[in-house]
């Protein structure tokens, strides 16, 4: 094996068992190379004298699974971390409802002023144009908040079965690290685009309305507030 042979093999294998500094490592090989060379040497001598490569790249090897302890958690401290666990995963479905009762409360609403209905005496009658922006708006957000009820839904019910899996496997004396929940890339985009149109029609809302009303601060000319 020459010189460049046994460079590249070398230089090849350093890589691929991740050692960082591999360059400084071939440095001295080639520093070697050069300085036997001008003793008189052949390459594939000097190639033979330092052995078989494989032999090298032992001397370098990663150990990239170092021995983890694993240690049996005591009863006080798995009814702790269960109890606020727990909490935690009922207050969040409680917020989830919420984000599904407003979704279906700007669904409705959404309808209404799309229709320019006079129904309820706390919702302000808009006149055309504006209210089919603010109706289109209005449904917007209740899809809006409609895939983030979804996407609360899946991370919550990924969250409590990892849990539940969390406990067997500390009751037997192991221990796993609770991975994030994987979100739907469907939803997730859905979510994003939704959003993204909401901000589109709130800010033509806002145009239309001052546009019409010559003012803008438009919610004083129909007594929002009053």
């Amino acid at each position: 094996m020459n010189k460049i042979t046994f460079i590249h093999e070398l230089e090849k294998g350093l890589r691929k068992i991740g050692v960082k500094d591999y360059i400084d490592i071939i440095k001295d090989y080639e520093v070697h190379f050069d300085n036997e060379l001008n003793k008189g040497k052949s390459e594939e001598e000097i190639a033979k004298e330092l052995g078989n490569i494989s032999d090298i790249l032992s001397d370098f090897q990663v150990d990239e699974q170092p021995v983890v302890v694993q240690q049996r958690a005591n009863l006080g401290t798995i009814i702790l971390n269960d109890t606020f666990g727990i909490l935690g995963l009922f207050t969040l479905y409680m917020v989830n409802l919420v984000f599904i009762s407003a979704s279906i409360s700007s669904l409705v609403l959404g309808l209404y002023l799309m229709t320019s209905m006079d129904i309820f005496s706390f919702v302000p009658l808009l006149v055309f144009p504006f209210s089919l922006f603010a109706g289109l708006t209005t449904l917007t957000l209740s899809v809006f908040l409609f895939f983030i009820s979804i996407q609360t839904f899946e991370s919550l019910n990924e969250a409590t079965r990892k849990l539940i899996n969390w406990n067997l496997l500390v009751f037997k004396g192991e221990t796993k690290e609770l991975v994030k929940a994987k979100q739907s890339r469907l939803i997730t985009n859905l979510t994003k685009f939704s959003g993204i149109i909401l901000i589109i029609l709130i800010v033509i809302s806002y145009i239309v309305g001052v546009i019409i009303t010559k003012d803008a601060e438009f919610w004083h000319y129909w007594n929002w507030f009053a």
